[in-house]
């Protein structure tokens, strides 16, 4: 909830990538981003918003990104597009060599190759296709069924992404 007051922020962490909550690391990334969010004062940057109406967000507690942060862990992949490897592609690298979290199984899986070979953890519950619906999104207390995050314990700053004006 916004420092102001006022409604829950429904967000998704933009440039991670996380494991499912039923997919191997689902629960340690899961507890990973609350230890890094809970009961803290966080700065929230909402630079878009998805097609289920979720801020897709930068977080930073006292100037650490949280998504790097998860990265850098082995807690989430750097969100591939296309080519891209993202935006945390170099901690990704860094993490993989070090084998850290997520990067010490020979076998971990990116969350979308899970979902397309295993479907959603929820079966029973209507999924939308083409949802992302990592334990990122769930680590916000999140009701499981449903696929977006909130916030719990601790209190946001929104901010709005820099723009400059052209001339």
């Amino acid at each position: 909830q916004s420092d102001s007051g006022g409604q829950r922020l429904k967000l998704r962490l933009e440039g991670i990538d996380a494991p499912e909550i039923c997919q191997a690391g689902g629960d340690a990334s899961r507890a990973a981003l609350q230890a890094l969010t809970a009961h803290r004062t966080l700065e929230v940057t909402v630079r878009a918003h998805d097609d289920f109406g979720r801020g897709l967000a930068r977080l930073t507690f006292r100037g650490q990104d949280i998504g790097a942060e998860m990265v850098r862990t082995g807690q989430a992949w750097s969100y591939r597009w296309r080519s891209s490897m993202g935006p945390y592609a170099s901690e990704e690298k860094l993490a993989r060599l070090e084998r850290r979290g997520l990067f010490s199984q020979e076998d971990a899986q990116l969350p979308r190759d899970f979902r397309k070979q295993h479907g959603t953890c929820f079966p029973l519950m209507p999924c939308v296709s083409g949802s992302v619906r990592g334990a990122a999104d769930r680590a916000f207390g999140l009701a499981s069924n449903s696929n977006f995050g909130e916030l719990d314990g601790g209190s946001i700053q929104q901010k709005q992404p820099n723009r400059q004006r052209l001339s």
